[in-house]
């Protein structure tokens, strides 16, 4: 692996990208009563075809590794899809983001392809120009998507650090474990260049794991990961939480540590100990509108027939509202708070028409 080290330094802003909620901006199925335009220019009740997928076999397209929350939340929704629907269900995983979801974006428009989009991934490769899909996101067709998971930021113990207010007053550059193009890379390169936290990012890590082993290996000071990746170095006290993205829940994995550990969340942070600037405090801002927006986005590739996406929509939110599902999610650190494809498109809309606001940290 290719570890790559730089200083950060603040970008001004990026030319252009408050017009990208346009480029994101997704055919959706918004409803019971969902319609298409008909020739005659009336509206086309769509009838959701449930039986097209009896005896089908669906693939459920994880962008991650085995092991990591992508591939964790499909397993969980794949056999109560697959009962749902009366099919089978397959979870294939991919080395990272980009191809597994270009896998579900290029796939046959047939229903049969299901894709998970990373969105405040997508929101921070557009803001930094990064490549993040070889597929245009505004054709899919989302399906729905999750708040996702508990984020935690963490600190080495032998760092000495022991809150997030204590890293913003260390006169010290801190090693910062980053992956680009990542939901990681958008919260540390906001939360260190709002706050003005000397930082030096190591850069060159494909995803969470690979951040963790560094981590736990000495290659920094500072990340940010999901709790059900660093959980158990954190329960090992080999991991300081100083922040959360949200509040955790009751029964997710290592709630009684968090608890414990009183690590404030973002909107905690940004209540009692803000951001120094104007433009920090709205950075921060920003930041914790996208954390509490859907960033666990399922989808299905342009053309699918309309009548089969909005099963698939029906399917997913049907199970999503199962008890021994909602528990299987928050048991692995994911949030349940459900999002329909209106709502998804709308707030991502929200996050791109104000991402000027984070892209000057950004990069």
């Amino acid at each position: 692996m290719q570890i790559k080290q730089r200083h950060l330094r603040p970008r001004a802003a990026l030319a252009g990208v408050v017009g990208l909620g346009a480029l994101i901006a997704a055919t959706t199925i918004t409803s019971v009563s969902a319609t298409t335009q008909a020739s005659s220019h009336k509206p086309k009740v769509v009838t959701p075809n449930f039986s097209y997928f009896a005896g089908q076999t669906i693939t459920l397209d994880s962008p991650g590794n085995p092991g990591g929350s992508y591939d964790g939340m499909a397993r969980i929704l794949a056999p109560a899809l697959a009962t749902y629907l009366h099919a089978t269900v397959n979870v294939v995983d991919y080395a990272n983001s980009i191809q597994g979801q270009d896998a579900a974006g290029n796939a046959t428009p047939n229903g049969l392809t299901i894709g998970e989009l990373n969105m405040a991934g997508a929101i921070d490769a557009f803001a930094t120009g990064q490549p993040y899909t070889n597929f245009p996101i505004k054709t899919a067709t989302y399906l729905g998507g999750l708040l996702t998971i508990e984020d935690d930021v963490v600190v080495t113990p032998s760092s000495g650090i022991t809150s997030f207010k204590q890293l913003v007053a260390d006169p010290n550059a801190v090693g910062v474990l980053d992956s680009p193009t990542s939901f990681t890379d958008l919260n540390l390169r906001v939360l260190t260049g709002a706050y003005g936290i000397k930082s030096n990012f190591i850069t060159g890590y494909a995803n969470n794991p690979a951040i963790l082993t560094g981590f736990l290996r000495g290659d920094g000071q500072f990340t940010m990961m999901g709790n059900s990746t660093v959980g158990t170095a954190i329960a090992a006290h080999n991991a300081v939480p100083i922040a959360l993205t949200d509040p955790p829940q009751k029964g997710m994995q290592y709630y009684a540590q968090l608890e414990h550990s009183k690590a404030p969340s973002y909107a905690k942070l940004l209540a009692t100990d803000p951001p120094k600037t104007a433009a920090g405090v709205a950075a921060l801002k920003e930041l914790v509108q996208i954390t509490q927006s859907p960033v666990e986005v399922w989808f299905v590739p342009s053309g699918t027939p309309a009548n089969v996406a909005l099963a698939l929509q029906r399917a997913i939110h049907s199970i999503l509202a199962q008890p021994g599902v909602k528990k299987a999610l928050i048991g692995q650190g994911f949030y349940t708070n459900y999002f329909d494809s209106a709502q998804v498109s709308a707030d991502t809309a929200k996050s791109l028409r104000n991402i000027s606001k984070l892209s000057q940290y950004l990069g």
